[in-house]
Protein backbone atom coordinates (compact mmCIF):
# COMPACT_ATOMS: atom_id res chain seq x y z
CA UNK A 1 0.00 0.00 0.00
CA UNK A 2 1.58 3.29 -1.17
CA UNK A 3 0.21 6.61 -2.35
CA UNK A 4 1.51 5.66 -5.79
CA UNK A 5 -0.78 2.61 -5.66
CA UNK A 6 -3.74 4.83 -4.75
CA UNK A 7 -2.78 7.18 -7.59
CA UNK A 8 -2.84 4.25 -10.03
CA UNK A 9 -6.53 3.79 -9.24
CA UNK A 10 -7.36 7.48 -9.65
CA UNK A 11 -5.41 7.66 -12.90
CA UNK A 12 -7.30 4.63 -14.23
CA UNK A 13 -10.64 6.35 -13.52
CA UNK A 14 -9.54 9.63 -15.14
CA UNK A 15 -8.42 7.70 -18.21
CA UNK A 16 -11.45 5.41 -18.42
CA UNK A 17 -13.83 8.37 -18.19
CA UNK A 18 -11.57 10.59 -20.33
CA UNK A 19 -11.89 13.38 -17.77
CA UNK A 20 -10.27 16.74 -18.58
CA UNK A 21 -9.95 20.00 -16.66
CA UNK A 22 -10.07 18.10 -13.38
CA UNK A 23 -9.79 20.26 -10.27
CA UNK A 24 -8.54 18.22 -7.34
CA UNK A 25 -8.93 18.80 -3.63
CA UNK A 26 -7.02 16.46 -1.38
CA UNK A 27 -6.63 16.19 2.37
CA UNK A 28 -3.72 14.49 4.12
CA UNK A 29 -2.88 11.29 2.20
CA UNK A 30 -5.48 12.27 -0.41
CA UNK A 31 -3.55 15.48 -1.06
CA UNK A 32 -0.35 13.53 -1.70
CA UNK A 33 -2.30 11.28 -4.07
CA UNK A 34 -3.73 14.38 -5.78
CA UNK A 35 -0.27 15.82 -6.22
CA UNK A 36 0.97 12.58 -7.75
CA UNK A 37 -2.03 12.61 -10.11
CA UNK A 38 -1.27 16.21 -11.12
CA UNK A 39 2.31 15.18 -11.84
CA UNK A 40 1.33 12.13 -13.88
CA UNK A 41 -1.74 13.55 -15.61
CA UNK A 42 -0.82 17.17 -16.28
CA UNK A 43 -3.03 17.15 -19.37
CA UNK A 44 -6.07 16.20 -17.27
CA UNK A 45 -5.61 18.11 -14.00
CA UNK A 46 -5.93 21.89 -14.17
CA UNK A 47 -5.88 23.03 -10.51
CA UNK A 48 -5.10 21.75 -7.04
CA UNK A 49 -6.07 22.51 -3.47
CA UNK A 50 -4.05 20.42 -1.02
CA UNK A 51 -4.59 20.50 2.73
CA UNK A 52 -2.51 19.08 5.59
CA UNK A 53 -0.13 16.97 3.57
CA UNK A 54 3.49 16.06 3.17
CA UNK A 55 5.30 14.44 0.28
CA UNK A 56 8.77 14.15 1.80
CA UNK A 57 8.56 12.14 5.01
CA UNK A 58 11.24 11.88 7.65
CA UNK A 59 11.61 9.15 10.25
CA UNK A 60 10.57 11.69 12.90
CA UNK A 61 7.24 12.27 11.15
CA UNK A 62 6.69 8.53 10.79
CA UNK A 63 7.34 8.08 14.51
CA UNK A 64 4.85 10.84 15.31
CA UNK A 65 2.23 9.23 13.09
CA UNK A 66 2.71 5.68 14.30
CA UNK A 67 3.12 6.41 18.02
CA UNK A 68 -0.62 6.64 18.58
CA UNK A 69 -1.25 3.58 16.44
CA UNK A 70 1.18 1.34 18.32
CA UNK A 71 -0.40 2.01 21.70
CA UNK A 72 -4.10 2.44 20.92
CA UNK A 73 -5.98 3.99 23.85
CA UNK A 74 -9.11 2.05 24.93
CA UNK A 75 -11.54 4.70 23.65
CA UNK A 76 -9.90 4.68 20.21
CA UNK A 77 -9.82 0.87 20.19
CA UNK A 78 -13.57 0.83 20.85
CA UNK A 79 -14.13 3.30 18.00
CA UNK A 80 -11.97 1.23 15.63
CA UNK A 81 -13.88 -1.89 16.67
CA UNK A 82 -17.20 -0.16 15.94
CA UNK A 83 -16.01 1.10 12.55
CA UNK A 84 -13.98 -1.88 11.33
CA UNK A 85 -15.14 -4.89 13.33
CA UNK A 86 -12.72 -7.57 14.43
CA UNK A 87 -10.26 -6.73 11.65
CA UNK A 88 -9.38 -3.33 13.10
CA UNK A 89 -6.04 -4.46 14.53
CA UNK A 90 -4.93 -5.71 11.10
CA UNK A 91 -6.00 -2.36 9.62
CA UNK A 92 -3.87 -0.55 12.19
CA UNK A 93 -0.88 -2.81 11.42
CA UNK A 94 -1.36 -2.05 7.71
CA UNK A 95 -1.39 1.68 8.47
CA UNK A 96 1.83 1.35 10.46
CA UNK A 97 3.51 -0.58 7.63
CA UNK A 98 2.27 2.03 5.13
CA UNK A 99 3.66 4.88 7.25
CA UNK A 100 7.01 3.16 7.71
CA UNK A 101 7.41 2.99 3.92
CA UNK A 102 6.75 6.69 3.36
CA UNK A 103 10.33 7.99 3.70
CA UNK A 104 11.39 5.85 0.74
CA UNK A 105 8.36 6.76 -1.40
CA UNK A 106 8.47 10.51 -1.43
CA UNK A 107 8.06 12.88 -4.37
CA UNK A 108 11.39 14.64 -4.85
CA UNK A 109 11.87 18.36 -5.50
CA UNK A 110 12.56 17.87 -9.20
CA UNK A 111 9.24 16.05 -9.68
CA UNK A 112 7.42 18.64 -7.56
CA UNK A 113 8.93 21.44 -9.63
CA UNK A 114 7.37 19.92 -12.74
CA UNK A 115 3.83 20.28 -11.32
CA UNK A 116 2.80 23.45 -13.15
CA UNK A 117 -0.87 23.63 -12.18
CA UNK A 118 -1.98 26.46 -9.88
CA UNK A 119 -2.17 25.10 -6.33
CA UNK A 120 -3.40 26.21 -2.95
CA UNK A 121 -1.37 24.57 -0.19
CA UNK A 122 -2.99 24.87 3.24
CA UNK A 123 -2.11 23.65 6.71
CA UNK A 124 -3.14 24.37 10.26
CA UNK A 125 -0.49 25.93 12.44
CA UNK A 126 -1.26 23.31 15.10
CA UNK A 127 -1.42 20.33 12.75
CA UNK A 128 0.45 17.98 15.08
CA UNK A 129 1.18 15.49 12.30
CA UNK A 130 2.95 17.75 9.80
CA UNK A 131 5.13 20.78 10.35
CA UNK A 132 4.17 24.07 8.72
CA UNK A 133 7.66 23.95 7.18
CA UNK A 134 6.62 20.93 5.07
CA UNK A 135 3.75 22.95 3.58
CA UNK A 136 6.04 25.94 3.10
CA UNK A 137 8.57 23.76 1.27
CA UNK A 138 5.81 22.34 -0.94
CA UNK A 139 4.48 25.83 -1.73
CA UNK A 140 7.97 27.07 -2.57
CA UNK A 141 8.79 24.05 -4.74
CA UNK A 142 5.61 24.01 -6.82
CA UNK A 143 6.02 26.77 -9.43
CA UNK A 144 2.46 28.17 -9.15
CA UNK A 145 1.50 27.56 -5.54
CA UNK A 146 0.45 29.76 -2.69
CA UNK A 147 0.46 28.89 0.99
CA UNK A 148 -2.37 29.42 3.45
CA UNK A 149 -1.59 28.74 7.12
CA UNK A 150 -4.77 28.46 9.19
CA UNK A 151 -4.33 29.73 12.76
CA UNK A 152 -5.38 27.41 15.56
CA UNK A 153 -6.22 24.54 13.19
CA UNK A 154 -5.09 20.98 13.89
CA UNK A 155 -4.82 18.08 11.43
CA UNK A 156 -8.48 17.06 11.74
CA UNK A 157 -10.83 18.94 9.41
CA UNK A 158 -13.27 19.27 12.29
CA UNK A 159 -10.95 21.91 13.82
CA UNK A 160 -11.36 24.44 11.02
CA UNK A 161 -14.15 26.79 9.95
CA UNK A 162 -15.71 24.54 7.29
CA UNK A 163 -17.61 27.30 5.49
CA UNK A 164 -14.62 29.65 5.17
CA UNK A 165 -12.38 26.76 4.19
CA UNK A 166 -14.82 25.56 1.51
CA UNK A 167 -15.06 29.08 0.08
CA UNK A 168 -11.27 29.39 -0.13
CA UNK A 169 -10.90 25.97 -1.74
CA UNK A 170 -13.68 26.73 -4.24
CA UNK A 171 -11.99 30.02 -5.15
CA UNK A 172 -8.64 28.27 -5.62
CA UNK A 173 -10.22 25.69 -7.90
CA UNK A 174 -12.15 28.29 -9.95
CA UNK A 175 -10.92 29.64 -13.28
CA UNK A 176 -10.23 33.17 -12.00
CA UNK A 177 -6.59 34.00 -11.30
CA UNK A 178 -5.69 33.88 -7.63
Amino acid sequence: MTWHHFADGVEAVLTALDLRDVRLFGYSLGAAVGLEIARRCADRVSRLALHATNTQWTSREVERMTAGLRDVPPAMAARFQALHGDGWRQSVESMIAFAEGLPSAWIDDEALGAVAQPALISIGDRDGLFEVEAALHLARTLPHARLWVLPGVQHALSTLDAEAFAEAVAAALADAPQ
